[in-house]
């Protein structure tokens, strides 16, 4: 399979000049979002970071401005002071004060607010994992705005080895009956690729026409990059499954190049 090297995250996952991109999975979401959020800030671009589930409120290294309403147009009429300028916006509806995190926004709100607001970009956590690093969807996951171009799956490398259960995976029972693996078994790049493949697994409610981007995050780990090509090689496998689909590689906290591929139908 040929790659691509690439110094920036959002030119990696082919992200376009405007849209909205919906991030799934565990293992990096957050990170990567404002990862993503910066890059595009420093080119010029007002990018709205938001959910649809629950996220972390955030601090003000991650956005410098934050907004909080449930009346849309309330939301839209104080980014407009912003049209034009390179900045990170966080928007929440409100704050759930108990688990600190904020509420999101159906799925519907963020459609409008991609066509009628001033934003280059909609950045949105569509899924919840806990902080751990996989994930299996269950019949409510994830929460994905039609409009979204993109929808990027993520998945830690550092869970390879480790034994499915509860430590290292949100939602394990549901991961092992996706994948067939048993309680307490190490998770394989084979595990992975079937939870990539499968319909009811990480892409799972992705939009008819977005276009699916597998995030493998903690490549910088000792042995992270020997890891990738293991899963790369698993899911070329089972490429009947998934294609087309990008595949990027790199770290969301602390990488400094990326790499590509494209598995095509």
């Amino acid at each position: 399979m040929e790659y691509r090297a690439f110094p920036k995250a959002h030119e990696a996952l082919g992200l376009g000049t405007r849209g909205m991109a919906s991030f799934v999975g565990a293992g990096g979401k957050t990170s990567l979002c404002y990862r993503l959020a910066h890059e595009m800030a420093r080119e010029g671009k007002l990018v709205l970071v938001t959910t649809t589930t629950k996220m972390m409120r955030p601090t003000g290294d991650q956005a410098e401005v934050s907004i909080f309403s449930r009346r849309p147009q309330e939301l839209l009429e104080e980014a407009r002071w912003f049209r034009g300028k390179g900045r990170v916006i966080f928007a929440g509806s409100s704050v759930a004060e108990k688990e600190g995190k904020v509420l999101g926004f159906e799925p519907d709100y963020l459609d409008m607010i991609l066509k009628e607001g001033p934003f280059d970009f909609l950045l949105v956590e569509a899924d919840g994992a806990r902080g751990l690093s996989i994930k299996a969807p269950n019949e409510k996951e994830p929460v994905i705005p039609s409009g979204s171009g993109w929808v990027v799956g993520t998945i830690g490398l550092d869970v390879l080895g480790r034994p499915l259960g509860p430590q290292w995976a949100f939602r394990w029972e549901l991961l092992g009956l996706l994948t067939g693996q048993a309680p307490g078994s190490p998770i394989t790049p084979e595990t992975i690729a079937r939870l990539v493949g499968h319909p009811r697994g990480l892409f799972k409610g992705c939009p008819k026409g977005a276009r699916k981007i597998l995030f493998l995050n903690k490549a910088d780990l000792q042995g992270g990059f020997a890891r990738a090509g293991e899963v790369l090689e698993n899911v070329r496998e089972g490429s009947s499954q998934v294609a087309p689909l990008s595949i990027v590689v790199g770290s969301a906290l602390r990488g400094e190049e990326f790499w590509r591929w494209e598995v095509d139908a």
